[in-house]
């Protein structure tokens, strides 16, 4: 091939790469910043022409965005995001952005989270929103230790979490420490017949080398135990997670933890790996009606009775995408290699969405109910390399997910006085109020 082609290709490529990262920048600042619809529309209409800022196998999940931005209605696409964009909607509540930036402009190393601007099982623009939830974690800053890291190798992915899993203040490195992460499940509909999408994104501090990341719904209140580990993950006589099982011809008869994992480096997303907790018997036995099984189970030891699964994802049934560009970070900014910033370095960033009903491992199928909440908890993590048990690393949560809180209801014992003549109501109190 003639040299001069080749360098004219290699500069078209660069051009549009940096035309794509000018182009998000620009498009975020108009919006929040001018709110000039002029100055959108023209953003829009040159990014019409410019496909290097997604990566990989982007798409819509249920008119969700997953194309490795964050702002909805971005990139002359109507849909819906993470936050609140010229159109479409925005899934994560904006309302403590002020406080949150002055967490983050001041290099404070603190947790915070913001759920969902929508009710549980809200019907929004003819979408089912069962929840969402934002959450920034503690990462290593100069100066000072990420408080929510594993300790040394004491944790795999297959083990129980309530007797194996430890936690310690530490240092990881930048490709682990995680400091954003997203989630969120809806459906494409508003009935039990419409595809349920699970939505995940995360971000980490470092934006080189390749990114293993997990993200875990429990059906139990999965929880920091506060003594230096976890408690509540599940049954121990089931491996410390709660099982799926089946009946005799395969039928999925109850939903129990789910596992999403993945890799990202650059803009690629590699190793998108679905599974579900169920017994070695019925892993080898079973011959599930609606999915079929991979070739991995892994759960504590050589030979577990009971460990993750692997499920094979049909054509079709995930998006993913990684940030081959820079890109704007929550309205609350972001921290990167340990500097705040408003942006989401290139290849810091990653989503990936699975379609639960086409895999075949739809929770609310078992009751026919697509308001019911399958899971309790989500908690998300980062382990050292490809392999599911290799030794975790970082860690978030864990967070509600679609469960509630347990609110204690017992009441006061004190005598609130007889009723008086034309007084209605007597005011009882919580023994145990539950803050928030």
């Amino acid at each position: 091939m003639n040299t001069n082609c080749i360098l004219t290709k290699g500069f078209i490529a660069s051009f549009k790469k940096s035309l794509g990262a000018f182009l998000n920048l620009l498009f975020i600042y108009s919006f929040r910043t001018l709110k000039d619809k002029s100055i959108i529309y023209l953003i829009l209409l040159c990014f019409a022409s410019s496909t290097a800022l997604f990566a990989q196998n982007p798409g819509q999940a249920s008119n969700f965005s997953v194309k490795a931005e964050l702002y909805s209605g971005a990139f002359n696409s109507i849909s819906d995001d993470w936050f609140q964009g010229p159109s479409g909607i925005g899934n994560i509540d904006e309302s403590q952005t002020a406080f949150w930036r002055a967490i983050t402009n001041g290099q404070t190393n603190q947790i915070f989270s913001a759920r969902s601007p929508y009710a549980q099982y809200e019907v929004v623009n003819g979408y089912l929103l069962y929840d969402a939830v934002y959450a920034r974690d503690y990462v290593s800053l100069s100066g000072s230790k990420d408080k929510t890291t594993f300790t040394g190798s004491s944790g795999k992915n297959g083990d129980n979490p309530s007797t194996s899993w430890f936690v310690e203040e530490g240092s990881v490195t930048s490709s682990v420490d995680i400091v954003d992460s997203y989630a969120h499940l809806r459906r494409e509909g508003t009935t039990i017949n419409d595809d349920l999408w699970l939505i995940t994104a995360l971000a980490t501090t470092g934006n080189t080398g390749t990114h293993y990341v997990d993200f875990e719904l429990y059906a139990e209140p999965f929880e920091e135990d506060g003594s230096g580990g976890f408690q509540n993950s599940g049954p121990n006589s089931t491996g410390g997670h709660t099982v799926w099982t089946f009946d005799g011809a395969g039928n999925l008869t109850s939903s129990g933890d789910l596992y999403l994992g993945f890799a990202y480096s650059g803009s690629d997303v590699a190793g998108v790996d679905v599974r579900i907790w169920v017994s070695k018997n019925d892993y080898k036995n079973i011959t599930p009606v609606k999915f079929s099984w991979g070739s991995e189970f892994d759960g504590a030891g050589n030979d577990p009775d009971y460990g993750y699964a692997s499920i094979i994802i049909p054509v079709g049934a995930k998006f993913d995408s990684a940030n081959s560009n820079n890109v704007i970070g929550p309205p609350w900014k972001t921290f990167s290699n340990s500097n705040v910033s408003s942006v989401y370095e290139s290849g810091a960033f990653a989503e990936v969405g699975i379609n639960l009903s086409v895999i075949g491992i739809d929770p609310s199928l078992n009751s026919n109910n697509p308001c019911d909440a399958p899971f309790s908890k989500i908690f998300v993590k980062s382990r050292s390399s490809a392999s599911f048990n290799s030794t975790l690393k970082d860690f978030q949560g864990p967070y509600y997910f679609l469960g509630s809180p347990i609110v204690d209801t017992t009441i006061k014992v004190s005598d609130p006085g007889y009723f008086l003549c034309g007084e209605d109501t007597k005011m009882l109190s919580p023994l145990n109020p539950y803050p928030g």
